[in-house]
């Protein structure tokens, strides 16, 4: 078993006898709870053995995953280094949970983020890459007495969605940068010019951030006027290719899911994307 498979059985065992003390509690949903936390654990169990079977492994499916996250980063990387040739120092903003955990208390070594590792090889040794993330306020556990007095600790998923206010408390580690790179979301409850309008001055690229093709047409045909100056944008396929294949060259495996755009041709490459 692989930790891919042992999380999820660990939560629905969790939550399949947070629901039996429920049930026994008179609550009328414990039941239900109860079936959908087995029903998590069994699937999880069976889900290793279906791929130890067909040779279609989590570890194998965990692989696939991290090379196309890794080539996202690295093909944006070039462009990076492409259009800002002389860029010195790089700032990248990184999902917070690879800095902290879900408890809001900093990692003594931050999680492997390999989007980050495939830009760092496209940049090179002589770039200076600062990684910058919001912070995430810290939280007590949330423990759950059993049928037998004893206590467990329940899972959490953080639920700290970046928001504008964050990004902004950010400006003073974006500033002097050569160029700043979003390779987590940026903030849900602001536009993405309203977030570009933020750095403007500032050379940005963009990992997948979640706008239309027209929107992005418009930024790029700002050119930095009244927005930042975006000279990169990796952008899924609308017909991403999913599957158990990866081929074993860089430039084709990328092509099956992403696109790469630049300033120049940007809007061919944006509609190449539709198709």
């Amino acid at each position: 078993m692989t930790i891919y498979t042992i999380i999820p059985m660990a939560i629905g065992i969790v939550v399949a006898l947070f629901g039996m003390s429920k049930q026994k509690q008179g609550a009328t949903w414990g039941q239900p709870l109860a079936i959908l936390g087995a029903l998590i654990a069994i699937g999880s169990a069976l889900a290793n053995v279906v791929g130890q079977a067909t040779g279609n492994s989590t570890n194998a499916i965990a692989d696939r995953e991290q090379r196309y996250t890794f080539l996202q980063g690295k093909f944006l990387g070039q462009e990076v280094k492409k259009a800002v040739p002389a860029a010195k120092k790089v700032v990248v903003l990184v999902d917070a949970m690879t800095k902290y955990d879900i408890y809001g208390e900093l990692l003594a070594e931050p999680r492997e983020d390999f989007a980050l590792k495939g830009l760092k090889e496209a940049l090179g040794a002589g770039v200076d890459v600062v990684t910058v993330c919001q912070t995430i306020p810290k939280r007590k556990p949330q423990m759950q007495k059993m049928p037998d007095g004893t206590e467990v600790e329940m899972p959490m998923t953080p639920m700290d969605m970046m928001q504008f206010r964050d990004l902004k408390a950010l400006e003073k580690d974006i500033k002097g940068a050569d160029v700043f790179v979003a390779l987590s979301m940026l903030p849900m409850d602001a536009s993405l010019a309203q977030c570009l309008s933020f750095l403007k001055n500032t050379k940005v690229a963009l990992l997948n951030p979640g706008a239309d093709t027209d929107t992005l047409k418009k930024i790029f045909a700002d050119g930095g006027k009244n927005i930042a100056d975006v000279v990169a944008v990796v952008i899924t396929k609308e017909k991403a290719i999913y599957d158990d294949k990866i081929p074993s060259n860089d430039q084709a495996a990328f092509d099956r899911r992403y696109v790469l755009v630049g300033k120049n041709g940007y809007e061919a490459a944006l509609e190449a994307a539709k198709k």
